[in-house]
């Protein structure tokens, strides 16, 4: 999938495990804004709510890690 920014907002993982690490500011406010939106719905809503909220806003910060960053990438033990 082609990147909808010019510059990567995500990229590979660069210590152990795989996925994406923030490789910009644009990331770094992404990722800090799902935290805090995660952390408030799960304080704010117990049960239902942030059990319907937590899995939208992971898969929104999916979403636009595939849509604004570099592909995923393994960084193991080697």
């Amino acid at each position: 999938m082609k990147r909808m920014t010019r510059t990567p907002w995500f990229g590979p993982k660069k210590v152990i495990g795989w996925g994406w690490t923030p490789t910009s500011w644009q990331g770094v406010l992404v990722t800090i804004v799902f935290l805090i939106l995660t952390l408030g719905s799960v304080l704010l809503w117990h049960g239902w709510g942030a059990g319907i909220a937590v899995p939208v806003l992971v898969a929104a910060l999916l979403g636009i890690a595939v849509a604004t960053g570099d592909p995923p990438g393994w960084a193991g033990r080697n």
